[in-house]
């Protein structure tokens, strides 16, 4: 029975686009054009992925099915740590301690949502009143994002010295469960709980999200002027009104089809198993071009997703 694809295709973009962040998309081809897609376009996808985690986690939830669902999370995160074992346990002990606690690379997604979820499980009994704990979820949600931004943005113009600025340069210190993840898993949520994306007109949120791409171009732009960045870009104030445009946009587009959980489940894929891919070609040959390279991956990673699918319906809890 054909269904509306779009929010899963969406998910498949951002998987691609993911790709493109770790390959270096553009790099070779234009600096420019490289910052404002890796340090940019592309920043959108994780926050995207957590705005449907927590949309549909909302579900689990309140049908009493969330213990179920943190323990799905991690049996992923113990299975894809150990898919990548061979690249993380060779760290010197306190790195090694960061990679089991915070995760491995791409891998930190996964205690992202994981913590995400339980702040929200935790909120929902202390304020069980569906109005306290809306506006508990919210001061918290908006408070962690602006402090998350504050401090990546402290650390990349590095106004603190010393021990100060070496924790904010950590990319655990603002990419967390709370200061990251919480803040859009937590929307994704809100826009079930609350009904929300009924209120918005398709009109309305495409203006929302061309405002919202032209803001995160604009706040890429302004970073890759400014000489003094250190590293890149993952809290980003202009992400707060265009990865929830975009993820509310795709329920009002018309786009059927037959194969939506067979999509999601290739999205899924590919974020896993690219980085396997990118080391595998810049390993095989010497430091290839980012963009052919990023192209190559994101069709080897669609295709050992497919390959995937089939383990998965043996081992449901791998994708």
């Amino acid at each position: 029975m054909a269904r509306n694809i779009s929010l899963d295709l969406l998910k498949l973009v951002m998987a691609v686009m993911v790709v493109g962040l770790h390959g270096g998309f553009l790099s070779e081809v234009d600096q420019l054009a490289s910052w404002l897609t890796v340090n940019g376009l592309f920043r959108i996808a994780v926050p995207v992925f957590l705005i449907i985690n927590g949309y549909f986690f909302h579900d689990a939830l309140t049908a009493g099915r969330h213990w179920a669902w943190l323990r799905r999370v991690g049996a992923l995160y113990i299975l894809w740590m150990t898919f990548y074992f061979a690249y993380w346990i060779d760290a010197p002990a306190p790195l090694l301690v960061v990679y089991l606690v915070f995760g491995w690379y791409h891998l930190w997604y996964l205690p992202g949502i994981f913590g995400a979820a339980l702040l929200l499980v935790a909120i929902n009994r202390i304020w069980p009143q569906r109005t306290a704990h809306t506006t508990a979820i919210v001061v918290t949600a908006v408070t962690a994002f602006v402090v998350g931004v504050a401090i990546q943005y402290a650390g990349n113009y590095s106004l603190f010295e010393g021990l100060a600025h070496r924790l904010a340069n950590i990319d655990q210190s603002h990419r967390n469960f709370l200061l990251f993840a919480f803040p859009f898993f937590s929307a994704g949520y809100l826009l079930k709980n609350c009904s929300l994306i009924e209120h918005f007109s398709a009109k309305t949120l495409v203006a929302m999200s061309a405002i919202g791409l032209a803001s995160i171009f604009t706040e890429s732009l302004l970073n890759f002027r400014f000489p003094a960045i250190i590293g890149g870009l993952d809290n980003m104030f202009s992400l707060a009104l265009l990865a929830p445009s975009l993820f509310m946009l795709s329920f009002h587009l018309p786009l059927k089809g037959e194969h939506a959980k067979t999509i999601a489940l290739i999205s899924s894929g590919v974020y896993f198993v690219h980085p396997f891919f990118l080391d595998v070609f810049r390993t095989a040959f010497n430091d290839p071009a980012p963009t052919p390279m990023t192209v190559v991956v994101a069709f080897c990673s669609v295709l050992a997703s497919v390959a995937l699918l089939m383990v998965h319906r043996r081992l449901p809890w791998i994708l």
